[in-house]
């Protein structure tokens, strides 16, 4: 009976780490909007500028064209400007929840926006200075992902 108690206290707590706690960084851009439980997103407001690396890919599923994505790594410690999720303390990647949009607006050469949003082109990536607003996170068949609105893109 104890050893199903322990087990039953540490699923509980367990969960409850995985879904929702976090910690804001000092002076945070971020204020807490809502906080996921069971599954859905954590998502907070706020507008920050930051630097850092960009592509824009697409994801193929059985051959297929499936998800264009733009994927961004900020150059400083994520910790330092995002809030931190105390199941994934080493985040690194954001998704941007406005990829083609943004990819409309930044890339300037009509012919290579035709290219990559049709996927004859299967990347494009460089380094830019970033304007966002909103944060979600949210985890998915185990793996906690992070989205934003970009707002303004600017290649460095």
């Amino acid at each position: 009976m104890y050893r199903i108690l322990l087990l039953l206290f540490v699923l509980i707590s367990f969960k409850n780490v995985y879904a929702d706690d976090f910690k804001l960084p000092v002076n945070s851009a971020w204020t807490l909007n809502e906080l996921g439980l069971d599954g859905s997103p954590t998502s907070f407001f706020g507008e920050l500028n930051f630097i850092g690396a960009y592509e824009f890919s697409w994801e193929y599923r059985d051959d297929e064209l499936y998800s264009f994505n733009l994927h961004i790594t900020p150059k400083d410690n994520y910790e330092t400007i995002f809030p931190i999720f105390l199941d994934d303390l080493n985040p690194s990647t954001l998704f941007a929840r406005n990829a083609k949009e943004v990819a409309k607006i930044f890339l300037k050469d009509a012919n290579k926006l035709g290219k990559l949003l049709s996927g004859k082109v299967k990347s494009e990536s460089g380094t830019a200075n970033f304007k966002i607003k909103n944060y979600w996170s949210a985890v998915d068949c185990n793996q906690r992902s992070y989205v934003v609105d970009v707002t303004s893109i600017r290649k460095l």
